[in-house]
């Protein structure tokens, strides 16, 4: 039993992020699937992300995982600038 049951809505009402309105709307759609996120680290910080999305259709939970676009190609990213690609 979960005692502190919190909705993405109530996340986004603290975190004062837009993005979370959106994020979960297409989560409760039930659709699974990738989609280009902001994620609002602060009032000053924003970082283009993806989205991936995932029901777990025995439960009917929504799963979410974050990726930073910034992040997933840096790796590649270095090569380039070494000039190693």
């Amino acid at each position: 039993m979960f005692l502190n049951k919190k909705t993405i809505a109530d996340l986004e009402k603290k975190a004062k992020n837009p993005s979370l309105v959106l994020l979960g709307k297409r989560m409760l759609t039930g659709k699974d699937g990738i989609i280009d996120y902001t994620d609002y680290i602060s009032n000053e910080v924003k970082k283009d992300s993806w989205a991936f999305l995932y029901q777990i259709a025995p439960t009917e939970w929504h799963f979410a995982a974050i990726y930073y676009k910034e992040e997933v190609f840096v790796k590649h990213i270095k090569k380039i600038k070494q000039n190693k690609i």
